[in-house]
Formats: C-alpha cells, sequence, structure tokens
C-alpha cells in the first residue's frame, strides 16, 4: 500500500471518527481544527507532505516511510479511541443545557419583574 493509498484511507477513517467533511487528508485535518490535537495535526501534515513529494519525480526519494508510517500509526491510535456517538450526545446535551439556562433566566426576570410591580403584594 503506497502513501497516496494510506493518506485516502486515513482522511476516510478520520472524517468518520470526528465527523468532518473532506477529500483529502489536508482537507480533513484542517476542518477537524480542535477536533485534533496540535501534535497530530503535525503528524497528519507530515502524511499531506509526503503525498506531496510523491508527485514529483525527483522529489519522492525524500519520502520517509518509516515516518509515514510512524505518523498513521499515532494518528490512527488516536482515532480509535474516539466515539463519535458519545461526542454527538455530549453535543446535543451541552445544548439542552444552554437551553435550559435560558429559560430559567427568564423565568427569573419574569418573577422579579412581577414582584417590582408589586404583583404578589
Amino acid at each position: 500500500m503506497d502513501v497516496n493509498e494510506r493518506a485516502k484511507a486515513l482522511a476516510d477513517h478520520m472524517s468518520a471518527q470526528l465527523r468532518v467533511k473532506g477529500d483529502t487528508l489536508a482537507d480533513v485535518t484542517e476542518r477537524a481544527g480542535r477536533r485534533l490535537p496540535k501534535h497530530l495535526r503535525v503528524e497528519a501534515e507530515k502524511i499531506s507532505a509526503a503525498e506531496n513529494l510523491l508527485q514529483h519525480p525527483r522529489l519522492e526519494r525524500l519520502v520517509d516511510e518509516k515516518d509515514v508510517l510512524k505518523s498513521e500509526r499515532k494518528l490512527r491510535k488516536f482515532l480509535d479511541r474516539q466515539n463519535p456517538k458519545k461526542a454527538r450526545r455530549g453535543e446535543i446535551l451541552d445544548m439542552l443545557a444552554k437551553i435550559g439556562f435560558v429559560f430559567v433566566v427568564i423565568v427569573l426576570a419574569l418573577f422579579f419583574f412581577l414582584v417590582s410591580r408589586g404583583t404578589f403584594n
């Protein structure tokens, strides 16, 4: 399996696990943002750079296969530990908590407004 195929497979796996869209590894890495730690973003950029170097006949000998494999292993190890369902559930619960907080603040503001108007005397 060459570097281009590895990069494509890794991009597909990353887009599934981190729930981002993109065709190439560089696109998926860019769109992942804070979901992908900085040290792993560097590893993904190494693979993308190797992929770009392989397109040039004279520069393809500069690609270190062992370094690419090491970077891929690090990324796969991180991605395999991610749980997209749990992340989505957390986002939904966060949204519900925000809505609940806003609702409580509005009810309290209405209550204090009515108390200040003398409605409950």
